[in-house]
């Protein structure tokens, strides 16, 4: 449904789950996952596949089976999809009515563009952490299963399988890390201050993160740092980790939000309200991919 919400958005995540489960165990065979989504899924899901007929509802299943089918990650293909060829114009069509493709489900066959991260988090439900962390240390996994993985273990609270995940990649991070895995440095940050009683772990891998050849993930433990230095009341520390963290990536709007405070903290109130004013007309443009920041730049103005 338009709002997400309501049966059908219930029974399609339900359906979406079953079915993705099948692919999982039955990779090699698309032609049975198919045949199954004809025949269980108008079953399962009722509210998906509102048609009068049998003959419809299987048609409907069958389209829908081809689109989850070509947009799941498969294992024995290094977690990337497989998507079947489509049909000729001339062939019969695949819905099973005997007419040619042309003549039948060519004009109202319809992609389901599920994003990969919805794809994943259904995914990633349909088996254990102890498998999911096998595939990432035999690396297994591509970049944006392992985001998705980090993302699925932090919001669920599962912080011990989050620092089995992060942990190696992060600390023994080359200069050829992906950028894309920079934002989980304050992931890692978290589940340490959530398992942890000291700041050991998290100070070692901020350190060693603060001078990394890449300058995404610079910024990040920059960041960071500076914001724990503050904390501890290492104001100087903190202004300098922070400037390490504006050089390496200048717009960075963790970095506006930490400069503002840090000048409050110093007792440049009046530097502060110039600085906020700086940022805020540095970032405006970016101002729906950063609404906080923004609110909080427009309030310290």
């Amino acid at each position: 449904t338009e709002s997400g919400v309501g049966p059908e958005a219930d029974e399609l995540t339900f359906l979406l789950q079953i079915a993705l489960s099948r692919i999982q165990d039955h990779e090699a065979d698309p032609d049975a996952f198919l045949d199954w989504m004809r025949e269980f899924a108008p079953k399962l899901a009722p509210a998906v596949f509102p048609f009068a007929s049998d003959h419809e509802k299987a048609v409907a299943a069958y389209w829908l089976g081809v689109s989850l089918w070509n947009t799941t990650p498969l294992a024995d293909n290094h977690y990337r999809p497989r998507p079947l060829p489509p049909p000729q114009r001339n062939q019969s069509c695949p819905c099973g009515s005997g007419r040619k493709f042309k003549h039948c489900c060519r004009d109202v066959v319809r992609t389901l563009n599920l994003p990969s991260e919805v794809i994943w988090t259904l995914m990633l439900e349909n088996r254990s952490d102890k498998h999911w962390l096998r595939e990432a240390a035999e690396n297994r996994l591509p970049i944006d299963a392992r985001l998705a993985l980090a993302y699925y273990f932090y919001e669920r609270d599962r912080m011990r399988s989050l620092i089995k995940l992060l942990e190696p990649e992060l600390l023994e991070a080359s200069a050829k890390i992906d950028t894309r895995l920079a934002p989980t440095v304050d992931l890692l940050c978290d589940a340490y201050d959530e398992t942890y009683r000291t700041d050991r772990k998290k100070h070692k891998l901020l350190r060693a993160l603060s001078n990394h050849p890449n300058r995404a993930f610079r910024a990040e433990a920059n960041q960071r740092l500076a914001a724990w230095l503050e904390d501890q009341g290492d104001l100087d520390g903190a202004w300098q980790a922070l400037q390490a963290a504006i050089r390496a990536e200048p717009d960075h709007p963790g970095a506006a939000v930490l400069e503002v405070t840090l000048l409050c903290a110093r007792g440049e109130s009046e530097r502060s309200g110039q600085r906020a004013d700086f940022w805020y007309r540095r970032l405006v443009p970016l101002a729906e991919e950063m609404p906080e920041a923004l609110a909080f730049l427009e309030q310290a103005r």
